[in-house]
């Protein structure tokens, strides 16, 4: 119903949401053709409306599917072209993610050293995101400001919980 409605109002960027939410169902039930084609078609959808920001993670669950069905030679591909464009999006925690299941398929062919290198990178991408997330947290705790009521985090991904709405509505 979710996607009936997506394309009725034009929602192009819902529409890919939900044909990858769809996917993701379609995986937990152990359909990995309907899965793989519901993530291809959210692909497609998401390049082509320029969506990049939703790209990284599509490309891996693409691949993560692509690996279980055996086709790890693809999979690593998308492991890889979401590695490139999580870099030039600075998204360290994207990088690191591709870069484990990259890992993980290229142990899988059976080239250790290879996903050992991948796997050392993927750990550095994480604790470097740890590191900076602790340093602009112990920054931004040291702010007095009656607005704010907590600051927490991992890594990061840090919130700022206000003790009012940030904007009138």
């Amino acid at each position: 119903r979710a996607l009936e409605i997506t394309r009725a109002i034009g929602d192009r960027a819902g529409e890919a949401r939900t044909l990858a939410n769809k996917g993701v169902a379609y995986k937990e039930l152990g359909d990995l053709a309907g899965a793989t084609e519901m993530q291809r078609e959210s692909i497609a959808l998401t390049e082509a409306i320029g969506e990049r920001p939703a790209l990284p993670a599509a490309y891996v669950n693409l691949g993560v599917l692509l690996q279980r069905k055996g086709d790890v030679a693809e999979a690593i591909g998308l492991f890889q072209r979401a590695v490139t464009l999580a870099h030039e999006m600075r998204s360290s925690r994207l990088e690191s993610a591709a870069l484990a299941n990259q890992a993980n398929a290229v142990a899988v062919l059976g080239d250790i050293p290879r996903a050992v290198a991948l796997m050392r990178r993927s750990m550095e991408l994480a604790e470097r995101s740890d590191e900076l997330g602790a340093y602009f947290m112990g920054r931004l705790k040291t702010i007095a400001s009656r607005v704010v009521k907590d600051i927490r985090g991992r890594g990061l991904w840090i919130g700022i919980e206000l003790h009012e709405a940030a904007r009138p509505y």
